[in-house]
């Protein structure tokens, strides 16, 4: 049995592969074995096997079982997804019967990946049982409330009324800015990129570069998702160290407005997260219902401060994501403007749902751990 939030001190877990939240799972849960796939800290090189050979997975599974064991098979989901491998699958198919889960940070509405073929994408056809298991946001959850500032931040609004971070420089985050513009929105926010090289002619107008430092000196043991700093005896994330560096530089913005990682079926990243854990309104341009995912765990309806059709247009083609972003600035044109007031008076209870939020979603990892027998 897991303990309560409120008895949780995740500085007496292990890290295994670099997560508190897999230390959990495995000291409260010995009746598990965990088999990881892809959670090396670097994706260009594999960890006992590649994406093509599977050889070593199946005497895994059966010398668990053997040694009676359930087995958790945790993925990285982002490393196996894109490349459907009929090995991979026909080994997991054989334990259809057996104690035998697919942990996936996927949501039910999104993990179908795993489940049904598509022909326009190499989706896979598994049989085994799937849990969801946000083990990788909650451990950021985790690891952020260990070592926040808990000070309730009096805003100063004089600054821009929204902020709107580009990291890595895909070509699909630079639509939501470019739409902005478009709509004569841009002026009412403050655009940043790690390197000023990377925007595209059209936008160098409106974007700086960023001041926050960028992902350097990372443990090459773990992901830079996973155990990287060590503060305050607790082993942090890089995105936990930047949401630190966030803080300090957005202290003022009340309103958020970022792009997910990618528009097709993958988990919520912690793009969807950080504004929830720094206290700011927010819109996420992304797959469907990927504000959704997050309104689970958050105790403020989005619907109150801004209109949420978009969130609920489906497709995941080029024209289905316009047809959301398009949504996302007519419908929200006032709260992208001047979000002041609304902020102002919401503060109180966004301050509350920054340290709700994760133990909402820790709830729902111990309720889901219960799954597992």
């Amino acid at each position: 049995m897991l303990p309560d939030f409120n008895n949780l001190d995740i500085r007496n877990y292990d890290i295994p592969f670099g997560y508190y939240t897999l230390g959990i799972l495995s000291h409260h849960r010995p009746d598990i074995e965990i088999i990881p796939i892809r959670m090396d800290a670097d994706a260009s090189c594999f960890v006992n096997h590649d994406l093509e050979n599977y050889d070593w997975l199946e005497p895994c599974i059966e010398k668990a079982l053997a040694n009676k064991k359930i087995v958790c098979v945790v993925p990285w989901d982002e490393h196996v997804i894109f490349l459907r491998n009929i090995q991979l699958e026909n080994i997991l198919n054989k334990y259809t019967n057996d104690p035998v889960y697919w942990i996936t940070n996927l949501e039910p509405n999104a993990s179908d990946v795993y489940t049904s073929q598509h022909i326009w994408q190499n989706y896979y056809l598994f049989k085994i049982k799937i849990i969801e298991l946000p083990w990788w946001l909650l451990n950021d959850c985790l690891g952020y409330y260990s070592i926040a500032d808990k000070t309730i931040h009096a805003y100063d609004y004089n600054e821009t009324n929204y902020t709107c971070m580009i990291n890595h420089a895909t070509l699909h985050k630079f639509e939501l800015p470019r739409q902005l513009k478009k709509n004569n929105l841009s002026k009412c926010g403050k655009f940043t990129i790690a390197n000023l090289y990377e925007i595209p002619v059209d936008l160098t107008d409106i974007f700086v570069e960023s001041t926050l430092p960028a992902f350097q000196k990372y443990n090459l043991n773990y992901q830079r998702e996973g155990a990287q700093t060590l503060i305050n005896g607790v082993w942090i994330s890089k995105n936990v160290e930047n949401f630190n560096n966030i803080e300090k530089q957005i202290k003022n913005i009340p309103l958020v407005l970022n792009s997910e990682t990618i528009m097709i079926k993958l988990f919520a990243t912690e793009k969807s997260i950080w504004p929830i854990l720094l206290g700011k309104l927010f819109l996420i341009h992304g797959r469907p219902n990927i504000m959704q995912y997050t309104q689970r765990f958050n105790n403020i309806d989005y619907s109150r401060y801004a209109d949420m059709t978009f969130d609920t247009i489906d497709g995941y083609g080029i024209e289905d994501q316009m047809a959301r972003l398009d949504c996302l600035i007519s419908k929200n044109q006032e709260l992208i403007k001047d979000s002041k007031d609304l902020h102002q008076e919401l503060q109180p209870e966004l301050e509350a749902a920054r340290w709700t939020f994760g133990e909402n979603m820790y709830k729902y990892f111990k309720d889901q751990v219960g799954k597992i027998i």
